[in-house]
């Protein structure tokens, strides 16, 4: 967003945020549609998903995925060496 921003105006869209005075004249936020499915990081993935403003959902035995996903991808390695 800040390049297209620039591109139009030729300048940025921070010099328009006046954090050092405590007044925002500009903010953004994102915002995910769908949950986040995952094995990986599950410490991480809920304080993710509250940030994107959705949820996080862990399957049954996601641990088992997590540990095959890292032997395939310790295998691949292997292969491609």
């Amino acid at each position: 967003m800040n390049y297209a921003f620039y591109k139009q105006t030729g300048r940025s869209l921070y010099a328009f945020s006046t954090t050092n005075q405590n007044l925002r004249l500009v903010s953004s936020r994102f915002k995910l549609d769908v949950p986040i499915v995952g094995a990986a990081a599950r410490h991480l993935l809920p304080e993710v998903a509250e940030k994107l403003e959705t949820q996080a959902i862990f399957p049954p035995h996601f641990e088992v995925g997590n540990a095959l996903g890292a032997i395939l991808i310790a295998l691949n390695g292997e292969r491609q060496q």
